[in-house]
């Protein structure tokens, strides 16, 4: 989950100045909390929603 959000905002990185919030959030939290939803497709995971924000992303 931590690899797929990274590579999905990576590109943003250079020109933010800094790394976009839900790069470094706590996902093991955010599961505990059962505030994440994960979509998958063929390949595996597609998808990472987080479904409130404030418990993920704090």
């Amino acid at each position: 989950m931590r690899d797929l959000v990274r590579s999905a905002y990576a590109p943003y990185v250079a020109r933010m100045g800094w790394e976009p919030g839900p790069m470094s959030a706590d996902y093991e939290e955010a599961i505990a909390h059962g505030v994440v939803d994960v979509v998958r497709d063929a390949g595996g995971l597609a998808a990472v929603i987080v479904t409130h924000g404030e418990t993920a992303m704090s």
